[in-house]
């Protein structure tokens, strides 16, 4: 799915305005015509240009030599292309180095990034990254041709940009044994409404190609974003090839290590509002002054309501999420603007504030307590514990959770998508 001018040869997307512009050949991406389940996010259109200031009465300066050749101008174009290319421009305070947070706070800087700049395109020949046939174009465009194997995984750069600005990154490469700086997103595909379809587009590399994710994965992303750096991140459904199975699964295989050797796992749950309560944010301030004042803290009935309301969210109910914060080295929680960290969601302190009710997810002790490898037999009460968590391919009931159990179990288990369920 191209959008530039057929004459484009180096296109330069970048999201700036409302707008996701080519630099290079002028283009602007008409979100209502590419695609019909996306048409309902409209963009602002570009401002009308007066027929009076169309044909101008100018004259060429008679004390200079008019030149028609091209060359000069071709080279003050490639000069703004290389200013305007969003990574080209930052210094690295800007990019965040130095550690402002993910919410742009000042406080816990949740996003560091490595320094290589090669994508997927540049690394067509190295070792451990494998040619897959991808029958959507957009997507073998998007990640290459390539699939993954050994150690290696993508990153998603996420640009900078402002809250109205459409969502663009880059996909880099990287080896999890070279140690790279990033964070994780554990997220659900699905809305509040449990629609998971794609209802929006992340724009890939410099061509900007269009690739769709959920309304949910995009609202993650934009709560995420900074307007003044580039974050690295990674996200399971931008990351992996979803429609290459194999790939899945390798990369299924991984995720105790992505997710144990993330900087940070960011929980994100959704905005404040959810199901028409907006109640999110107040959410987390309960549970934050539970765990400064303890005993000495008693909830009202409607403070109870509030928290009941939190823990209905379906990202509590997803079997996935369960081993993403329970490998974190540190996870934080964002719900709308606020954020909170995981370790304050203890079952036993929320069970002592409201005894054993049956809103409070029981697989919050497997989340919080400290990380360790489950035997068999424990691995065996893990997936009893969890039976009533859902998941949408009835396969990850048991490959959700192998990050969890020790060398006994997952060298008796392992992720394979290509086989049937039966």
């Amino acid at each position: 799915m191209s959008w530039h001018q057929p004459d484009c040869t180096r296109p330069d997307a970048s999201s700036r305005g409302g707008f996701l512009m080519c630099y290079s050949c002028g283009s602007v991406f008409d979100f209502g015509a590419e695609s019909p389940t996306i048409g309902r996010l409209q963009r602002p259109s570009l401002p009308a240009i007066p027929t009076s200031t169309l044909h101008s009465k100018l004259t060429w300066p008679a004390s200079l030599k008019y030149s028609a050749t091209s060359e000069f101008s071709e080279r003050v174009q490639e000069v703004l292309t290389d200013y305007m290319s969003s990574d080209a421009t930052l210094s690295d305070e800007e990019e965040g180095i130095g550690g402002n947070s993910v919410l742009n706070d000042g406080k816990e800087p949740f996003s560091k990034f490595s320094n290589e700049e090669d994508t997927l395109d540049d690394r067509k020949d190295e070792p451990g990254v494998q040619s897959c046939d991808a029958s959507n174009t957009s997507l073998s465009t998007i990640y290459g041709g390539l699939a993954l194997s050994g150690s290696k995984i993508r990153l998603l750069r996420l640009s900078r940009g402002d809250p109205g600005d459409p969502l663009h990154g880059m996909l880099e490469v990287s080896d999890l044994e070279t140690g790279p700086v990033y964070d994780a997103l554990s997220y659900t595909w699905a809305d509040e409404k449990g629609d998971s379809s794609f209802q929006d587009y992340l724009f890939v590399g410099r061509a900007g190609t269009p690739l769709p994710i959920t309304a949910n994965c995009a609202a993650a992303l934009r709560r995420l974003r900074k307007p003044e750096a580039t974050i690295t991140i990674w996200v399971d459904s931008v990351c992996i090839h979803q429609e290459v199975d194999w790939e899945r699964s390798h990369q299924v295989g991984l995720m105790s290590r992505i997710y144990s050797l993330a900087r940070y796992v960011v929980v994100y749950v959704g905005e404040s509002g959810y199901n028409g309560v907006d109640t999110g944010e107040q959410a987390l301030d309960l549970i934050a002054e539970l765990g400064r004042k303890g005993d000495q803290l008693r909830f009202s009935d409607r403070e109870e309501m509030v928290l009941r309301d939190f823990f209905s969210r379906s990202y509590f109910s997803r079997l996935w999420v369960i081993q993403e914060v329970a490998l974190a080295l540190e996870a934080w929680v964002v719900c709308g603007s606020r954020k909170l960290p995981w370790s304050f969601f203890a079952l036993q302190r929320l069970q002592h504030e409201f005894g054993t009710e049956d809103w409070l997810p029981s697989w919050l002790d497997h989340a919080v307590n400290k990380y360790r490898k489950r035997t068999t037999e424990e691995f065996v009460e893990l997936l009893a514990s969890t039976s009533t968590c859902l998941s949408a391919d009835p396969r990850d009931k048991i490959f959700g959770l192998l990050g969890l159990g020790n060398e006994a179990v997952t060298g008796a288990l392992t992720a394979e998508y290509t086989k049937p369920t039966r």
